[in-house]
């Protein structure tokens, strides 16, 4: 089942994180992580299976990535975290999870009238992140040289009026 995710503490998100997450793909920084997992402006959804979390994505509001070029602080959120236990990769869950980050009832843009716009990054050689995204709706902004972390970091968004025409 995939729906937004209550009852786990910010220590067992963050242990899931370390424990599916960590790849040369992804950087995660202990302290920002933490900090945003407990923030009252992050959102959180989780899919289960058997009981168990399986994987979780989150969208901070306001986020400060893409205050300055988007519509501004509350109108936009930024997806952080995107997680999928190994075990169950590639059996489309990375993708029901994106999808659920949008979706107009349960996604940010049903749980927050405000925001308008929402933005991810993912590692450019992450195919497997940048293809759940798009295939749950979000598009392809731009890809840059991310010298800060040696790499090509994609920029991915969606954005209400984007996902209201395609209802």
């Amino acid at each position: 089942s995939y729906s937004q995710l209550t009852g786990y503490s910010v220590d067992e998100l963050f242990r899931f994180n370390k424990k599916h997450g960590s790849t040369p793909h992804n950087f995660i920084p202990d302290g920002p992580v933490r900090e945003h997992l407990g923030s009252d402006n992050t959102r959180i959804w989780g899919g289960k299976a058997d009981g168990e979390l399986v994987g979780f994505i989150t969208a901070e509001l306001g986020s400060e990535y893409w205050m300055a070029t988007g519509p501004g602080d509350r109108k936009t959120a930024f997806i952080h975290e995107f997680v999928v236990n190994p075990g169950v990769r590639g059996q489309g869950l990375g993708t029901k999870l994106a999808k659920l980050s949008i979706d107009p009832v349960d996604g940010i843009f049903g749980i927050d009238s405000a925001v308008d716009e929402i933005y991810t990054t993912v590692h450019a050689d992450n195919i497997g992140s940048r293809t759940a995204f798009l295939k749950a709706g979000y598009v392809e902004v731009m890809t840059y040289q991310d010298t800060g972390r040696d790499r090509n970091t994609t920029v991915l968004k969606a954005t209400r009026s984007t996902l209201k025409s395609r209802l």
